[in-house]
């Protein structure tokens, strides 16, 4: 006896498979007996729990979190360069590597209610509420260094590390187009 080509040897082969599954499954509906069927309809199901809705602000967070705001003294700031390394604490003392210049970002510090100070790892969520026509966009520019600044906290108190603090912050956003509100062109960037 001859084998069959491929394409009709795979074509038998998912034939003879399907039929089997087929019948497989009419046996199983048979031996069941038919689908059941609820007497009424399921009472819906009514969440007990009531969310409380995420801070809306930094300050609304830092009270949901136990934490109050606290600015250290500021010992020295130096130009300083990008270091991978994250706060290094000694004693009282706390030195930071920040962005200064434009686009700065500022540390923000908070104590907690054994007195002990931690670093904000700022975390908001953006929610954009509407988008305002802005015109044409006048950037100046600037650049960015950094500094090397070191805080010292009050006796009685140490560095408890960072933690994050999350909330929702509503922005609207500003949406700029190459024409001033007048209809007029945008003026072209000043060169120095």
């Amino acid at each position: 006896m001859r084998a069959l080509p491929f394409p009709t040897r795979a074509l038998v082969h998912s034939t003879l498979l399907g039929t089997a599954v087929a019948i497989l499954g009419a046996t199983l509906v048979t031996a069941c007996g038919a689908t059941p069927r609820p007497s009424a309809s399921p009472a819906p199901i009514v969440a007990s729990v009531r969310e409380t809705p995420p801070p809306q602000n930094l300050d609304e967070a830092l009270t949901r979190a136990g934490l109050e705001r606290f600015e250290p003294a500021v010992v020295s700031r130096t130009m300083g360069h990008l270091e991978t390394t994250g706060p290094v604490s000694e004693g009282r003392r706390v030195t930071l590597n920040v962005t200064a210049g434009w686009n700065q970002s500022s540390p923000v510090f908070a104590r907690r209610s054994d007195g002990s100070v931690v670093l904000l790892s700022l975390r908001p969520t953006t929610i954009v509420d509407r988008h305002l026509p802005g015109g044409c966009r006048h950037f100046v520019g600037g650049r960015a260094w950094f500094e090397t600044i070191v805080y010292e906290l009050p006796e009685g108190t140490r560095y408890a590390g960072s933690e994050a603090i999350s909330w929702e912050e509503h922005v609207e956003v500003l949406d700029h187009t190459d024409t001033e509100a007048d209809g007029s062109p945008c003026p072209p960037p000043a060169i120095d």
